[in-house]
């Protein structure tokens, strides 16, 4: 009996062993240069509720979940400088009001009215544009006339990639061959949707899964790429609901990329999993930043961005060779060297 109990419990610890390989140990190896990435300046903010709405040559914008109609400047220096947004209508259900800036222009969209106002930076008033078509849950200017945006179509009931005229709100095209569905279609294709108006690039990636998709900016795919680990499949259970219908997840899914941004033809993504010979110590302290370079379809290197007062990072934005990352009520700015900038295109 005793040799059988222990047989047991080692079959099943090996077993407990080897599912934690398999999901959060995986085998891949990070490349870590010599601080590829120095923190070089710690800015206070009022609150946690600020996120990065866009950037221009001189300072980037922060806008605020609990203030929709408020933006604040922050200049190279650390400088801080608050605006507020005046719009010349204001009877509509807001519910979920987000600001994007990509001067000299700035929109003010709302996905569940749905809505998207526009205006300039120079003197922050925005004008009703259209009423959308379709409702969406994330959006992104591509020139001064037209934007990009994530919608769940109704026939499919999937997440799909589309774009709007400005100019005549019946040019409504989606894309729907892009996002690729695995279970779902909801919840297994969220993510983040990214355009850099330098490179040109739309680049979608995956919250769930090691992939992104890279498309120009009227949505035809170019590639689908692959992050280094080995997630290919998205862990998570979707249950529906009876009484209603609705579909939810039943229990907390396994995240791969946190977060991301996009600069030319870089894309950092925060990843969630170790890879190995990693320090679990090193993880307790800092997020991991890996770096890829869309063009040529590879991974560069990777960098650690320390936590604050054991608060971790929970989103970043990249202008030139300056890393901007939001952790808590507080806005930190480090420096990107050469093993990264010389990668630009």
């Amino acid at each position: 009996i005793t040799v059988a109990l222990l047989s047991y419990y080692l079959v099943y610890s090996l077993f407990l062993w080897s599912e934690k390989i398999m999901q959060y140990q995986n085998t891949f190896i990070r490349r870590f240069p010599h601080f590829p990435a120095v923190l070089q300046k710690e800015i206070q903010l009022t609150s946690d509720n600020y996120y990065f709405a866009g950037a221009d040559s001189a300072n980037i914008y922060l806008g605020d979940y609990s203030a929709p109609l408020k933006i604040v400047e922050v200049s190279p220096e650390g400088i801080l400088k608050k605006q507020s947004v005046k719009l010349n209508r204001l009877n509509l259900p807001f519910t979920a009001i987000q600001l994007k800036v990509a001067p000299p222009y700035f929109y003010l969209v709302d996905g569940n009215v749905p809505a998207v106002f526009k205006g300039k930076v120079i003197n922050w008033n925005a004008n009703y544009m259209l009423r959308g078509q379709s409702y969406f849950s994330a959006i992104t200017p591509v020139d001064s006339t037209a934007l990009l945006f994530r919608a769940v179509l109704i026939k499919s009931k999937t997440n799909t990639l589309g774009r709007i005229d400005l100019l005549d709100s019946l040019n409504l095209r989606f894309a729907p061959k892009l996002i690729q569905k695995q279970l779902d279609g909801v919840f297994d294709t969220d993510g983040q949707l990214h355009f850099d108006n330098n490179y040109k690039k739309v680049v979608y990636i995956y919250s769930f899964r090691n992939e992104y998709i890279v498309a120009d900016k009227n949505l035809n795919l170019l590639h689908r790429g692959r992050t280094i680990d080995t997630i290919a499949n998205a862990q998570l259970k979707v249950v529906t609901v009876k009484s209603n219908g609705e579909t939810k997840l039943a229990s907390p899914p396994l995240v791969v990329n946190k977060c991301s941004t996009l600069y030319k033809n870089l894309l950092f993504v925060n990843s969630q999993l170790p890879g190995q010979f990693e320090s679990l110590d090193m993880w307790k302290k800092a997020s991991i930043i890996d770096v890829y370079d869309i063009e040529n379809q590879r991974y560069l290197l990777s960098f650690y961005f320390y936590d604050v007062d054991y608060k971790r990072l929970r989103n970043m934005y990249v202008v030139g060779n300056t890393l901007y990352g939001l952790v808590d009520n507080k806005l930190l700015i480090y420096n990107l060297r050469n093993y990264i900038t010389d990668n630009y295109k």
